[in-house]
């Protein structure tokens, strides 16, 4: 459906569905991203079914939906760990990340076989900004650096000095923080040069479940942006921040547009994964830009709200546009000439289930209940008042945002009564209420770059909400 602000006179309407099959829009997202039209660049037609594949932080998700559109299998999830210790050290095992896709794509090239159909194609999805050490056959040398890790902040302020005046932000679109892809092979080479002697290959998640799969190195531009490497503007790597963090282009993947074959599954990677020998992998997107397409959010003048445990704003725009030092980060869309403006809101998912699990003696929300109180408070939430959090920054075990406001304590909304008791319904409402505004806020920074939301698409657990999109409609004056 589609929520419109008060005084418009449309009320809520009927929305044009776009790939509204499933619960989960990312996996469908991935697809589209992938495959422009059921046919793969190059001319190779899809039949049956395709795969969207999700590599997230803590677990990789899966599910496979029919060419036609009218046949949804799954999604399913295969979870894996992630390892801390002192000094802001997050790691994860890149082999748990094939475990997992293996995983998952037996189980839906089963139920796929069972429906008499075949699976003619994948594409992947994945975090941005893990760093895998590979000798030059792409086998992993350590564990993978999450970017959740804090550990190379030094190092960080060691490159982004020699690009000085913001450089650094003006080329890639993002500031160079501890998180950052370069500032960790810059802490490896420091700190373990003999690890740093047998690294052939630099990959992150996305071309290193690539390779697995087909043998073939390669990476979206989109995935490649969240590396810190990418110049935007041309879409391939940049000789001044290579440069700058002392590495050898070689060692990147080539950056391989949204919706071209990369390759086909290999013999070995076919008997592990249960795919057959030959299927097409194609280039799919970093998550964000890929469920930013799912979600129908991908013109000039619309924005994605997704609205997960961190909340970001995604504007898409045909024209590319320098935002150094605005919050708002410029890359390569999934679709061709097009760019997204990424803002990462803070983790206001995270802070908002965890008042309302409060607001229950810590046991499990009637999410119903909650509906039903937030409906009957009024707008302005009877003068409860909301706090809002410092931005300040947290450690890697905490939930804030993805790259993009790496690693930040979640900055949302907290009522000062505290939701319990008679007050729920009103603090809850304010809870919602200010994270709306904070997205008023943030699009009404956009017309400083030239840029204008007309309309937004959310998608998440808050879009699930009869409450919210209106709420977020009538702060923002747009229609959701």
């Amino acid at each position: 459906m589609v929520v419109h602000p008060d005084g418009t006179g449309a009320g809520i309407a009927a929305g044009r569905a776009v790939l509204n099959a499933a619960s989960d829009i990312w996996a469908q997202a991935i697809t589209a991203g992938a495959f422009h039209q059921g046919r793969i660049t190059g001319g190779t037609r899809l039949v049956d079914f395709l795969v969207g594949l999700d590599a997230g932080t803590s677990s990789l998700k899966a599910l496979a939906l029919s060419a036609d559109g009218r046949t949804l299998i799954g999604p399913v999830r295969r979870e894996y760990p992630l390892r801390t210790a002192e000094g802001g050290i997050v790691e994860q095992d890149a082999e748990d990340w094939w475990r997992a896709l293996c995983g998952a794509c037996r189980e839906l090239a089963g139920e796929v076989r069972r429906l008499g159909g075949r699976i003619a194609g994948a594409a992947l999805s994945s975090q941005g900004g893990p760093l895998v050490c590979c000798d030059a056959g792409g086998k992993p040398l350590a564990p993978a650096i999450s970017w959740m890790d804090t550990r190379a902040g030094a190092e960080a302020a060691r490159i982004a000095a020699r690009l000085p005046g913001g450089g650094f932000e003006r080329i890639c679109g993002w500031p160079l923080e501890a998180w950052g892809f370069p500032a960790k092979a810059l802490w490896i080479r420091e700190n373990d040069p003999g690890l740093w002697r047998k690294t052939g290959r630099l990959l992150s998640t996305a071309d290193y479940l690539a390779f697995r799969l087909t043998g073939n190195f390669g990476i979206s531009p989109s995935d490649a942006a969240m590396m810190l490497l990418l110049d935007v503007g041309s879409g391939d790597w940049s000789a001044a921040l290579l440069d700058a963090a002392r590495l050898d282009r070689a060692a990147l993947s080539p950056v391989v547009e949204s919706g071209t074959a990369m390759g086909r599954v290999s013999e070995a990677a076919a008997e592990e994964t249960g795919l057959e020998t030959g299927t097409v992998i194609g280039a799919g997107a970093h998550d964000q830009y890929a469920a930013a397409l799912g979600c129908g959010a991908a013109g000039e003048g619309e924005a994605m709200l997704s609205c997960g445990t961190a909340w970001v704003l995604l504007p898409a725009s045909g024209t590319f546009r320098q935002a150094a030092g605005s919050g708002f980060h410029p890359g390569r869309h999934v679709l061709p000439e097009l760019y997204g403006y990424l803002h990462s809101c803070g983790g206001i998912g995270a802070v908002w289930e965890r008042r309302v699990r409060e607001s229950f003696d810590g046991g499990a929300p009637d999410w119903e209940a909650v509906e039903r109180e937030v409906s009957a408070a009024a707008p302005g939430s009877g003068g409860v008042e909301v706090l809002v959090a410092r931005r300040a920054r947290a450690g890697p075990s905490g939930k804030g945002a993805r790259p993009g406001a790496p690693p930040l304590r979640p900055a949302a909304a907290e009522s000062a009564a505290g939701p319990t008791g008679r007050n729920r319904g009103p603090a809850l409402r304010a809870a919602m209420e200010s994270a709306a505004f904070a997205i008023r806020r943030a699009i009404g920074r956009l017309p400083e770059l030239g840029l204008e939301v007309r309309s937004l698409r959310m998608i998440g657990g808050a879009a699930k909400s009869r409450c919210w999109p209106k709420i977020v409609a009538d702060a923002t004056r747009r229609p959701v």
